[in-house]
């Protein structure tokens, strides 16, 4: 083979493997970004997603922990070849994302993983973290709509709203606050 067919047939298969990233990418978006999505959806989609965006799908395998809930793909098996990525929620560790091929795979950039999928797991963790800390958000404010405090009745009670929202959400900017 002539180099330059090397180095088209090299470019055409980064290609293709950057692709797949990004089909898993825009899949875990998708619901996150879905207004009725919830925690069980979000990580039931990554744990459908992932796979397919590895490079090796066939033989790969995914859990995600969140405040104790496990969920895992079908056919589970840990093994020594192991990728993780830490889910945090303003600064707190709420959970892991693990990802495990089932059988040995030639080394690449991190054991088998290559280091782009390093980085998009690394990314899917941040968007879980961030879709709880909006859904914890949103249920405050749903607190308060409902039945919680009132600023209509009470003109302090916008105040206690922002503030529990902040001590809530950024415990560094309420302690500010505070001083």
């Amino acid at each position: 083979m002539k180099p330059a067919e090397r180095e088209s047939r090299d470019l055409i298969r980064f290609l293709q493997e950057r692709e797949k990233e990004l089909a898993c990418l825009y899949r875990v978006e998708e619901v996150v970004n879905r207004p009725d999505a919830t925690l069980e959806d979000v990580c039931l989609t990554a744990i459908a997603a992932i796979p397919p965006g590895w490079q090796y799908p066939e033989v790969c395998v995914v859990r995600i922990t969140v405040d104790g809930d496990q969920y895992e793909s079908e056919r589970m098996k840990e093994t020594p070849w192991v990728q993780r990525a830490e889910i945090k929620v303003q600064d707190r560790s709420v959970g892991q994302i693990n990802v495990w091929y089932t059988e040995e795979k030639p080394a690449a950039d991190d054991g088998p993983f290559l280091k782009e999928e390093t980085k998009l797991l690394r990314t899917i963790a941040e968007r879980i973290g961030q879709f709880i800390t909006l859904t914890q958000v949103k249920d405050i404010a749903r607190h308060y709509e409902t039945g919680g405090d009132h600023p209509e009745k009470d003109a302090d009670a916008g105040w206690r709203i922002l503030v529990k929202l902040v001590r809530t959400t950024d415990k560094n900017l309420f302690l500010t606050i505070c001083q």
